[in-house]
C-alpha cells in the first residue's frame, strides 16, 4: 500500500511552508529553494494546488502563491485527493490476479479493520496539525 505519492508530499510541504509564513505571498523559486526542491517539479505541484483552490496565484514581479483557506480547513486528505485520487487503501496489494484466495484471504478483515482507522485519522488530519502552526 502506497500511501503517500512524492506529489502529494511536496503539496503538503508548500503548504506548511505557507501556513507557517501566514498571510505572505512566495514565488514559486523562493518556495522550491526553501523546500529544497526540483523548480519545474513544484512548480507543476503548485499550480494543481492553485487550481485546486488552495492556493491564490498571482501573477508579476510581486506576486506569488498564498494561501486561500486556513491551514485547519485544509485535510490531509484534500490534498491526497488532488494528486492521489481518492484515498482508497482498501485496494488489494495482491489484486485478485495474483490472489485466487482473495474473497476468502485470512488477513483481509484485518488489514480491512486497519486501514480503516489509518482513513479515519487522516480525514481528520489538517495542514495547521503538521505544520505546527
Amino acid at each position: 500500500m502506497l500511501l503517500i505519492t512524492r506529489d502529494t508530499d511536496y503539496g503538503l510541504r508548500a503548504l506548511c511552508l505557507l501556513a507557517r509564513k501566514k498571510d505572505r505571498s512566495f514565488s514559486a523559486l523562493r518556495i522550491s529553494k526553501e523546500l529544497d526542491a526540483p523548480y519545474q517539479f513544484l512548480r507543476g505541484i503548485l499550480q494543481k494546488l492553485s487550481r485546486a483552490g488552495l492556493l491564490r496565484a498571482e501573477k508579476g514581479r510581486k506576486g506569488g502563491f498564498s494561501l486561500i483557506k486556513k491551514p485547519e480547513n485544509i485535510k490531509v486528505t484534500d490534498v491526497m485527493n488532488i494528486f492521489q485520487g481518492d484515498v482508497d487503501l482498501k485496494r488489494c496489494s495482491f489484486q485478485k490476479r495474483i490472489c485466487p484466495d482473495i474473497d476468502t484471504c485470512v488477513l483481509r478483515k484485518e488489514i480491512e479493520d486497519i486501514e480503516e482507522y489509518a482513513r479515519g485519522r487522516l480525514l481528520k488530519l489538517t495542514v495547521k496539525d503538521i505544520a505546527g502552526v
